[in-house]
């Protein structure tokens, strides 16, 4: 049943013989594929870009080119980086009761509030919170950080650009393709500036956590976890 633990309002019990599993590493790793995607998705918008800008004066220059090319590039890479970043939030999240906090939600939840309707639009922020909230210096869950909003604000917004740059068919008009063009520069900017937040949310996160389990009272250190 879940127990009320140290001010939240409610929560699973804290298993005081938990395993802290290290964030430090897994972030490294973590930062370099969103690195990788913020790298593309900038080099993929300038080029785009650079079409867009001849398309008026050289048609020519949409042979053998199809915004479809550009975001099948893209959906592989933002593939990786999310299966990625669950992975991270997942043992992020499982980390909580070796720190000493109670999760208001199973742990299960940090993956699969990703993939239900509606209770994607909130959960993982809510989970993101508890998250920050499990560091160290202490943040209470009632005043959660900006940056857990602008990772948020910004994913949503991400996806929401993401389906509106997706042209199922080729387009037939030069009106056509520009704005779809143009709709992928700018979702390849909005997916650059999700990465860059998600890098930090990432890195800011695993270093409270790994903060906490190094002065936390009970023998939890990162160093004699496992992995």
């Amino acid at each position: 049943m879940p127990v009320a633990v140290r001010g939240w309002r409610m929560g699973f019990p804290v298993d005081e013989h938990a395993e802290y599993r290290p964030l430090s590493t897994l972030a490294k790793l973590l930062a370099g594929v969103f690195g990788f995607a913020l790298a593309l998705d900038l080099l993929l918008a300038a080029l785009t870009g650079r079409v867009l800008a001849r398309l008026g004066t050289h048609p020519s220059v949409l042979n053998g080119f199809t915004p479809a090319d550009v975001a099948s590039l893209v959906r592989i890479v933002h593939a990786g980086s999310t299966i990625s970043f669950i992975w991270w939030f997942r043992r992020a999240y499982g980390n909580l009761p070796a720190l000493g906090h109670a999760r208001h939600h199973g742990v299960g939840w940090s993956i699969g509030a990703w993939f239900v309707p509606i209770l994607n639009l909130f959960r993982p922020k809510q989970i993101a919170i508890e998250l920050w909230a499990a560091g160290d210096p202490p943040a209470p869950p009632p005043d959660p950080p900006g940056l857990v909003g602008w990772w948020w604000g910004i994913f949503l917004f991400r996806v929401w650009m993401d389906a509106r740059a997706s042209t199922p068919a080729r387009p037939q008009t030069l009106g056509e393709f520009q704005t779809s063009l143009l709709l992928g520069v700018a979702s390849c900017l909005v997916s650059a500036a999700a990465a860059a937040v998600a890098i930090a949310l990432v890195v800011r996160v695993s270093n409270r956590q790994d903060a906490r389990a190094a002065t936390f009272s009970h023998d939890c250190s990162p160093s004699q976890a496992s992995r």
